[in-house]
């Protein structure tokens, strides 16, 4: 190994872009549920019930306090998954 490579601890994060119709234009007509291992994406349709998009158990457990989502309105929501569990990277 190099003298100046170094491995290091890092936290990783996991972005996805999940599609919603182009009437959602607000994030209250939206529902994102992050959980320890479980991710849900819904919107609500013209009668206001909740329509699942995304709902599933992840391969990894995540922060759900450190995670976050963002609606493009009427394009997609992005979110953003924090890993509970560092992992070693190698910085050279």
């Amino acid at each position: 190994m190099p003298q100046h490579a170094a491995p290091v601890l890092h936290h990783w994060c996991c972005y996805c872009d999940v599609k919603v119709p182009q009437h959602i234009q607000r994030g209250a007509d939206v529902s994102v549920d992050i959980a320890r291992k479980h991710l849900r994406v819904s919107y609500k349709d013209s009668d206001g019930k909740l329509v699942s998009i995304v709902s599933g158990e992840l391969l990894w457990d995540v922060h759900k306090d450190e995670s976050m989502w963002s609606l493009v309105p009427g394009e997609h929501v992005h979110v953003s998954l924090m890993s509970t569990v560092p992992t070693l990277f190698l910085h050279l």
